[in-house]
């Protein structure tokens, strides 16, 4: 039952919801995995993709996508704000390599939130 569940956890990982644009989208892709599975034989995959499947066709809905990408975009515009505010606090100390190490940063939470901004409308 542990491999079952390590098997399914890593079918949902290898497919998230935020790269899908709809559910239609994400069972055919695990479908399509599926098939990959059965025709090598490995019986371990293939029990967790038909779990995922399972649970995907149960409780996926388009809406819920929708919210999940939503959340994710949110979760990211906060990184940026405290990044923000860290960058701000490092240039009151004054410290340059502390400076360079807050852009950096700032830089890599906006790049984060275009792509999850990227994720929600469908690129």
């Amino acid at each position: 039952m542990k491999k079952l569940s390590l098997i399914l956890l890593l079918a949902c990982m290898a497919f998230p919801a935020s790269a899908f644009a709809d559910c239609k989208s994400k069972i055919a892709v695990m479908e399509r995995e599926l098939g990959y599975a059965k025709a090598h034989g490995n019986t371990h995959r293939i029990a967790g993709f038909e779990t995922a499947l399972e649970e995907t066709r149960a409780n996926c809905t388009d809406s819920a996508l929708k919210a999940k990408k939503d959340a994710k975009v949110e979760e990211k515009q906060r990184k940026v704000k405290k990044a923000e505010e860290e960058l701000e606090k490092a240039k009151l100390g004054g410290k340059k390599d502390k400076i360079a190490k807050r852009e950096r940063k700032l830089e890599e939470a906006r790049q984060e939130l275009k792509e999850a901004e990227a994720r929600r409308n469908g690129f």
